[in-house]
C-alpha cells in the first residue's frame, strides 16, 4: 500500500526485494520474492516480520531495527509509515484500537517531517556515504575529492568538514558542523551496498542508500523517506543563487491514484461538472474505488475507456482552461 496517496494499493514488479536477516528474536515469513509480480487481483501483502523481546518495548526496537533493515524497490510500500507507527508513544504503550491510523495520521501519511526531524542522523551518514562514492570515483579517474561539504534534507541545511577516523565501532568519519563533531562508523559498507548498517555517536543506525543523480540521494530510516542534496560548498553557493523551478501545473488532469482497471466513466467531453461529482470508477485488489472531481470544471478530453488497464499517475481525463468572467 501506498500511505502518501491514501493508502490505496500498489503494483509492480520486485526488481529488489532483500528481507533483514532471521534470528532468535526475529522471524521473516515473505509471500513474493525478487522478481515476483505484485498484480491488481490480489490484497497487497508481501510479508510479515515478527519479532519478541523481554517487554514490549525491546520487542518494538527489534522489529523496528528489522523494518530498517528490508531493501524493496520495484513498488512502493507502507515501510516508512510501519516504522514511523513503531516510534509513535500510543503504539509503545500499547493503547491501541482499530481507529489508530486514522486519528494519529489522518488519510495520508506525509513522511516530510519525520524526515527533517532525522537530520541530526541523516546529514552525517550523507555525508559519509557521498564521500565514499567521490573516493571509488577519484580513483577511477573521477573528479576531486571534497573535505567541506553542503548536505541538505528538505528545508535543513548543514555544512559540514569530514576528517577520516576509526575505532572499535568500526572505520568512517568525524563528522564536524557549526564546531560540533559527530562520530559516524560502519564496518565493512562499501558504496555498492543499498543499505548502511553503522553507529552515529555510538548509537545503532540502519539507513536505506539509494543513489539519485550526482547530488541526489534517497535515504530511508525511522519512518522517514528523504532525498538528500549533498554538495561541495562551492558548488553550494551556486546553487543558492539559481532560480526555483516552479512545480508543473496538474490542476487540468485527473491523475490515476493507483494501477487498476476502468470499469466506467461518468461523464463525457464537453460536460460541466461540480466538486465533489463522480468522474471514474477504477477496480483496484478486489475494490471499486470512485474519484471525484476536486473543483467545478468541464471536461475536455477522455484517455481511457471502460476495461482499460491503467498504471499510477496516468491521464484519465483533461478539462478545459477555466475562462475569467469579465468583472
Amino acid at each position: 500500500e501506498d500511505p502518501a496517496r491514501g493508502f490505496v494499493p500498489a503494483t509492480g514488479r520486485l526488481r529488489r526485494y532483500r528481507p533483514p536477516p532471521e534470528g532468535d528474536s526475529l522471524r521473516i515469513d515473505s509471500g513474493v520474492a525478487e522478481g515476483s509480480e505484485i498484480s491488481i487481483h490480489y490484497d497487497p501483502m508481501m510479508a510479515k516480520a515478527i519479532a519478541h523481546g523481554a517487554d514490549r518495548g525491546e520487542a518494538t526496537d527489534r522489529l523496528a531495527a528489522a523494518l530498517d533493515g528490508f531493501e524493496i524497490v520495484g513498488v512502493r510500500h507502507n515501510l516508512p509509515f510501519l516504522r514511523a507507527a513503531l516510534d509513535h508513544p500510543r503504539f509503545r504503550a500499547g493503547r491501541l484500537t482499530t481507529g489508530f491510523i486514522a486519528e494519529e495520521y489522518g488519510a495520508d501519511y506525509d513522511p516530510a517531517p519525520a524526515g527533517e526531524a532525522l537530520a541530526p542522523v541523516l546529514v552525517p551518514v550523507a555525508a559519509m556515504v557521498h564521500r565514499r562514492h567521490a573516493e571509488r570515483e577519484a580513483r577511477l579517474g573521477g573528479g576531486p575529492v571534497d573535505d567541506a561539504l553542503v548536505v541538505r534534507v528538505g528545508a535543513h541545511e548543514a555544512a559540514v568538514d569530514l576528517s577520516p577516523a576509526g575505532d572499535e565501532d568500526g572505520d568512517g568519519y568525524d563528522v564536524d558542523s557549526g564546531g560540533r563533531t559527530v562520530a559516524v562508523r560502519s564496518t565493512g559498507w562499501r558504496p555498492d551496498r543499498r543499505v548502511f548498517r553503522g553507529t552515529v555517536d555510538g548509537r545503532p543506525v540502519t539507513v536505506q542508500v539509494v543513489r539519485d543523480g550526482p547530488e541526489g540521494w534517497h535515504l530511508t530510516c525511522g519512518g522517514a523517506s528523504s532525498r538528500v542534496i549533498v554538495r561541495s560548498a562551492r558548488a553550494a553557493r551556486l546553487a543558492a543563487r539559481m532560480p526555483a523551478k516552479p512545480p508543473p501545473d496538474l490542476s487540468r488532469l485527473l491523475l490515476s491514484p493507483m494501477p487498476g482497471l476502468v470499469v466506467s466513466l461518468a461523464v463525457q467531453p464537453g460536460q460541466r461538472v461540480k466538486a465533489g461529482e463522480a468522474l471514474c470508477v477504477v477496480d483496484a485488489m478486489k475494490m471499486e474505488n470512485v474519484l471525484h472531481a476536486e473543483r467545478d470544471a468541464m471536461v475536455d478530453e477522455i484517455k481511457v475507456a471502460p476495461g482499460d488497464s491503467i498504471q499510477v499517475e496516468q491521464v484519465i481525463m483533461t478539462f478545459a482552461p477555466q475562462t475569467q468572467r469579465p468583472a
